[in-house]
């Protein structure tokens, strides 16, 4: 039995939003064509993205990463199997970050 072309049936959800208006589209692809098309080149906003290299042309004082990709990524440093400094400073990072998080909430 042949197995289905899982990439050809993948689509991705490109949103973006603002104040005043909200615009959501189906693509096929999740590359750098894709996202200069969406965003223009002359997007002034701040873009706050997941770490796919599409969107590296991005002026880089406006490029956020979301925080969740962050923590995931700090979450598979501080389990590293030797468990030594490495895993040591990822764990440090998460206990920031929640921190960082804990006292924005005592705020808002």
């Amino acid at each position: 039995m042949q197995k289905p072309n899982v990439e050809a049936a993948t689509r991705w959800v490109w949103l973006l939003s603002g104040s005043d208006v909200i615009y959501q589209t189906i693509r096929y692809r999740h590359h750098e064509e894709t996202a200069k098309a969406i965003l223009d080149k002359q997007c002034y906003a701040i873009v706050i993205t997941d770490q796919c290299g599409s969107y590296n042309w991005l002026d880089p004082t406006r490029h956020q990463f979301w925080w969740a990709h962050v923590t995931r990524n700090l979450q598979q440093i501080s389990e590293y199997s030797d468990g030594g400094l490495t895993s040591h400073i990822g764990k440090c990072l998460i206990l920031f970050c929640h921190t960082v998080f804990q006292i924005q909430h005592c705020y808002e």
